[in-house]
């Protein structure tokens, strides 16, 4: 026998719906389980932003081969990138994801 005490099990989880139905399931019914709440709230500051088209996204639309809007859109994102450390950007489907990588390779190529 290595130990005369139990072992200690321990579980994490950040989504658990029932933490009381998941320490039981862990330990067993006849066994004691501590639950810990830990509070993670954190501060977002969250802005959407929509560009007004400038004399730039123009030029810049028919760069990238795609509409003025859309060219502002790239630039607004791109100047975000930039000016912060770390920046999320969502889309709504994975294409739009793929066609907002691709004219940012085409906007490296072309500008640099």
């Amino acid at each position: 026998m290595i130990t005369e005490q139990d072992f200690q099990l321990i579980g994490l989880s950040a989504t658990i719906g029932s933490p009381d139905k998941a320490g039981k399931f862990l330990v067993g019914m006849e066994r004691e389980v501590e639950i810990l709440l830990v509070p993670v709230a954190r501060y977002l500051n969250i802005q959407v932003v929509y560009p007004q088209l400038s004399q730039e996204d123009y030029s810049l639309g028919t760069k990238l081969f795609t509409n003025p809007e859309v060219a502002a859109r790239l630039r607004v994102i791109r100047n975000y990138i930039a000016e912060h450390n770390s920046v999320l950007l969502f889309t709504n489907t994975r294409s739009i994801a793929e066609v907002l990588t691709s004219r940012f390779k085409m906007w490296m190529l072309i500008f640099q």
